[in-house]
């Protein structure tokens, strides 16, 4: 579980050691998951990678192996077309294995992310679901970043980049793929380097976890098959594989963990929306609640604070045997009776003692 699951309060945005710890304990607490469905997407295409580099080249041994650019290869080419059409087909390939495996790892490390957990047969259901989308973006992705690398790789850089939460937006936004890379691009806007500083240190720790695996793996190449035969085409294709399991759900990760940053950042998004998006028991409560008075649309987005609801009740008639309140006798005669004299007053107190004195009476004493 990550330091700040959704469980244990709102979110909020992280730092770049803080965005990669994260991402790290999110794959490593739904590791078998991933793996599961990194292979099942992976290995048919890196069968396929193998059986094309095999068709279209031939096994270089012995010194003068070279490629155009002058460096060492096991592998040389006679037919142009051949092996230019089938490194175009081994580019597709990888960007299809790239989009397909970060759409299979999504599902299980958002549910992560939100506290919970997803089965591989879960997270590749939804990511066939979106199977005619993810082929659109990743066609997008490969011409807008082939175009932008042939103009002096910087404007491809930029673009990768500006791109880079396109794959998140797609699934979470459920935008189609031009709307998804022009929604990344305003997500990114802004924030720029940034994200650039993530996604280069994602990567940064990517070559060096792939640089580790390629040199423990490639020691069986050197001391059992040679590098230039078959075998050692499978067992290449086998290191490439292992890698891509290690690497790719890790990135998956910091992806999706880019996007809720930058609409933290910018949106103040709340995860339970995302909950209720992507279902499951108990959805909203296993995140922080949504702000008090403020509504939200089905994506985070604020919006204004809800004026209160004008009172629509109707107060119900009398029933029929309905009758005011009976009033105490007594009390109400008290409150308004003053009654007969000296009925309520208080007594009098009792006559001093005059010694047999006594006031003269009206009209004083007569002689008879």
């Amino acid at each position: 579980m990550i330091d700040r699951p959704a469980a244990t309060g709102p979110a909020r945005p992280l730092a770049v050691g803080e965005l990669l710890d994260a991402a790290v304990k999110l794959v490593t607490r739904s590791f078998l998951p991933l793996v599961i469905v990194t292979l099942v997407v992976s290995a048919p295409i890196e069968l396929i990678r193998g059986v094309v580099t095999a068709a279209t080249t031939d096994f270089c041994r012995g010194p003068g192996c070279e490629d155009a650019f002058g460096a060492v290869t096991t592998f040389t080419y006679t037919d142009d077309t051949a092996y230019f059409s089938g490194q175009a087909v081994i580019i597709m390939l990888s960007v299809i294995q790239f989009v397909v495996v970060q759409i299979a790892c999504f599902r299980i490390v958002a549910e992560g992310y939100l506290g919970r957990s997803a089965g591989p047969g879960e997270s590749m259901r939804f990511a066939l679901t979106r199977g005619r989308s993810t082929l659109w973006l990743g066609l997008l992705l490969v011409l807008s970043l082939l175009v932008g690398f042939l103009l002096l790789i910087v404007p491809g850089v930029w673009l990768a980049v500006s791109f880079s939460v396109a794959i998140p937006v797609l699934l979470v936004e459920r935008l189609g793929g031009a709307q998804a890379l022009r929604r990344s691009f305003d997500l990114v806007k802004g924030r720029w380097w940034p994200t650039l500083g993530r996604v280069a240190a994602a990567y940064l720790l990517i070559a060096v976890a792939a640089a580790v695996i390629g040199f423990l793996l490639a020691i069986p190449i050197l001391l059992l098959v040679e590098e230039a035969s078959y075998g050692g085409l499978i067992l290449t294709g086998l290191i490439n594989l292992v890698a891509t399991v290690v690497t790719t759900p890790f990135l998956a990760a910091v992806t999706v963990l880019i996007y809720f940053d930058l609409r933290i950042r910018k949106e103040g998004f709340d995860p339970a929306l995302l909950a209720e998006r992507m279902g499951g028991e108990d959805a909203t409560s296993t995140v922080a609640a949504p702000r008090q008075g403020v509504e939200t649309d089905a994506f985070g987005n604020l919006g204004v604070a809800p004026a209160p609801a004008a009172s629509t009740s109707v107060r119900s008639p009398p029933s029929v045997d309905w009758g005011p309140p009976r009033a105490d006798p007594e009390a109400s005669r008290s409150q308004t009776d003053p009654g007969l004299p000296g009925e309520n007053d208080a007594p009098e107190p009792p006559a001093p003692d005059l010694g047999g004195w006594a006031p003269p009476r009206p009209g004083g004493d007569r002689e008879p």
